[in-house]
């Protein structure tokens, strides 16, 4: 930056017009400068990036850009790209200086946006002549009678507009006027997907439609590659939001590109001494708040937008100084075992707090940075900082336990995710298991080859994969099925809400299902109530975290909180054995596996007056239990269909074992004949349909028990 010189606009006392020089040459920038000093006031930056950063703080205020083409960190077609992508930037003229005077070098540069060409080694007379035509053409009406359409769809172009909407607001004081943006959500995909030729004739016909649409009450132009800008006056007639419901519903009817979302922007012109260049700005601003945000289709500008716009830049001018300086601070939130109440780990959340200004709320960086791709260095911050913290709980004997960091999606794009996070975990002499990624359920649908192969190697390192946010996004079932992850995390916001509370309930419970089908572990999220608990813990939710049990807190908070509570040694049987009075141990023991938590409670109520019961909500503890106190059990009753090993495949593990062979298993379902009939022939004793009769079920249970005591004293007796 010491090489660029210039003057802030505050000091700035000469009427001359300005040049910006962009050459990484010391040489050649003094060259012109001996030409160009006593004509104009003269701007110098080293290269591209730095070029930008002044054109974009001057912007009009430059009249000419000299632009070498090779030059590092950001060379001359990068600039032209940059500069071609802001509707007021774009308007200032570029002459490109090169040694290579080839035809085709030119040409590409003038499609590039270049205005005109002048190769080195400079002569004076020449470069003196082609600044002062340029400036020329672009001070006088001449060159905007020149350029009044767009060559592509024919309506108004940028420089052209902006004059004829100032004149038009300068000759009609008494009317009232409004400014309308309007932009195709993800034009660019449209060119991805249909190709380029097709997006020209997609903007050749809003161009069309636009006009149609205004008719005599106002004017359109292409500002920019698919932002077209509307000068409207304002009249019962001409009612906004009737404008756009009919644009939506009769002009988008026969578009040729499908499904097409169009934003609009809205400036109210109150003030008339504004540039109509600054107008379409913040009519381009209000568009910016409703990107990508369903059913939200037209914003009005108003001030906010702009105060909330140099707070924005505000953030991003401070979060690398916050960043050296360690501004951004580590706070813990505990995760628990629904079932025991106890600590299985936590979360790793980032907060910002300035020396100034205090705590920064997340919400007003983490989508900043994760725009402009800073997000990607605050994560491998969180992450070192979190190993640093596991390695003191480690050197200090305190407990050890997982920590969840977060993985945002522009780490994927970086390409050495693997590599950063097995560094980190060698130079803390760590093991992935203590190190757990999320990623949001989102990134998945960005890029899903790339990330899922990354998330793959990852998991055979030994990492444990979270996704986050799990419902926001839109993974299909099957695609579900196909992602590497070990934990889905529910957000219980939703269900703060009272209206479509069963509904809401219905769908947490079948996510909760799904987990376990695919074997899956939940952590719930944002939990508050004890209702929330009991709700999660009876649909077999195995992990919370949320206000309830405990906010986020600093780190030296959390390993005092963590050194009071009790920890979790990993996941536990989900079996519950009943309660026995001493005059009940002679009760027979009924092993209960069903993984409804209703049922479950229903079964308890009917068995335990009858019987000792073993209950558990899945066939993997249950088989487990088994293999451990099969002398103990005297019968089985078992639903068919369940998340983690169901029936079946019990009843497979179950009838080549000797000693098993004798417990006689009653299975259950709500299907029919098919079901049964495969249940048999695996070797179940009986077979129940759902739902239970109390009289029936104790029926065929104590049936069931005294043929298997009949066939077992057959069997000692030498009977076949």
């Amino acid at each position: 930056m010491n090489d660029i010189q210039y003057k802030t606009q505050d000091n700035i006392v000469s009427h001359k017009n300005k040049i910006l020089i962009v050459d990484d040459s010391a040489v050649n920038r003094t060259a012109l400068r001996k030409i160009l000093e006593n004509d104009y006031e003269l701007i110098e930056a080293p290269n591209g990036l730095h070029a930008w950063e002044i054109l974009r703080k001057y912007k009009t205020d430059i009249s000419v850009v000299l632009l070498d083409l090779v030059m590092p960190v950001m060379d001359g077609y990068t600039f032209l790209e940059y500069v071609q992508v802001d509707p007021i930037m774009s308007m200032v003229p570029i002459i490109v200086m090169t040694s290579n005077d080839s035809v085709d070098e030119e040409i590409r540069c003038l499609s590039f946006g270049a205005s005109d060409f002048v190769p080195k080694p400079y002569h004076p007379a020449i470069v003196k002549h082609r600044i002062k035509n340029l400036i020329h053409l672009r001070e006088t009406s001449a060159i905007l009678n020149l350029l009044e359409h767009d060559h592509l769809t024919g309506v108004y172009s940028k420089e052209f507009f902006y004059q004829y909407a100032q004149k038009i607001l300068t000759d009609y004081p008494e009317k009232r006027f409004n400014i309308i943006c309007c932009d195709v959500e993800n034009f660019k995909l449209v060119n991805e997907r249909f190709g380029m030729e097709k997006g020209d004739e997609l903007l050749c016909y809003l161009a069309d439609k636009y006009q149609e649409l205004l008719g005599n009450s106002g004017f359109c132009a292409r500002i920019n590659a698919d932002i077209f800008a509307m000068l409207i006056e304002v009249n019962e007639e001409n009612q906004l939001e009737t404008l756009y419901n009919a644009f939506q519903r009769e002009k988008l009817f026969s578009a040729p590109v499908p499904n097409l979302v169009v934003k609009w922007g809205v400036y109210e012109i109150v003030d008339r001494t504004v540039p109509v260049s600054r107008m379409c700005d913040r009519a381009i601003l209000a568009i910016k708040k409703i990107k990508h945000q369903y059913k939200q289709n037209v914003a009005w500008y108003d001030d906010t937008l702009r105060l909330e716009m140099l707070k924005e830049q505000q953030v991003l001018d401070n979060m690398e100084a916050a960043l050296e300086e360690k501004q951004f601070k580590i706070y813990l939130q505990p995760k628990y075992d629904v079932q025991t109440n106890k600590i299985v780990g936590a979360e790793a959340l980032v907060r910002w707090i300035h020396p100034e200004k205090g705590m920064i709320s997340p919400g007003e960086f983490i989508p900043l940075f994760e725009q402009t791709g800073f997000i990607s260095s605050l994560d491998y911050y969180v992450w070192e900082e979190t190993c640093h913290l596991l390695a003191i709980w480690r050197d200090s004997g305190l407990p050890l336990i997982p920590i969840s960091v977060n993985v945002s999606r522009a780490n994927f794009e970086l390409g050495d995710l693997e590599e950063k996070l097995v560094n980190l975990l060698e130079r803390y002499q760590l093991l992935p298991e203590w190190l757990h990624l999320e990623i949001t359920e989102s990134a998945y649908t960005e890029n899903p080859e790339k990330i899922i192969n990354t998330v793959e190697a990852l998991r055979k390192f030994g990492f444990k994969i979270e996704m986050d946010d799990f419902g926001s996004g839109y993974s299909s079932l099957n695609m579900l099925s196909e992602l590497p992850i070990d934990v889905l995390k529910l957000d219980m916001r939703f269900m703060q809400h009272e209206n479509k509370f069963e509904n809401k309930k219905s769908i947490l419970g079948f996510i909760v299902s799904l987990s376990k089908w695919l074997e899956l572990d939940t952590v719930a999220e944002g939990v508050e109530t004890k209702e929330q608990i009991d709700l999660l813990r009876n649909m077999g939710c195995d992990y919370v975290q949320g206000y309830y049990y405990a906010r986020p807190m600093p780190t030296k908070e959390f390993e005092s909180y963590l050194v009071n509570e009790k920890l979790s040694q990993g996941k536990e049987e989900r079996l519950f054995v009943c309660d026995l009075a001493a005059d009940e141990q002679e009760k027979r023991t009924v092993l209960v596996v069903e993984d409804l938590p209703e049922t479950r409670k229903a079964l308890q109520e009917t068995l335990s007056p009858y019987y000792n019961l073993i209950i558990s909500d899945n066939g993997r503890d249950a088989y487990s239990y088994l293999q451990k106190n099969e002398a103990n059990v005297s019968i089985i009753l078992m639903d068919l269909f369940m998340a983690v090993m169901d029936g079946f495949q019990i009843l497979e593990l179950c009838k080549n074992r000797d000693a098993e062979e004798s417990i006689p298993i009653i299975m259950s379902s709500t299907a029919g004949n098919k079901d049964e009939l495969q249940a048999i022939q695996l070797g179940a004793s009986h077979f129940l349909t759902k739902p239970y009769k109390k009289e029936t079920l104790l029926y065929h249970i104590q049936h069931v028990l005294e043929d298997a005591d009949l066939r077992r004293k057959a069997f000692k007796e030498g009977i076949s």
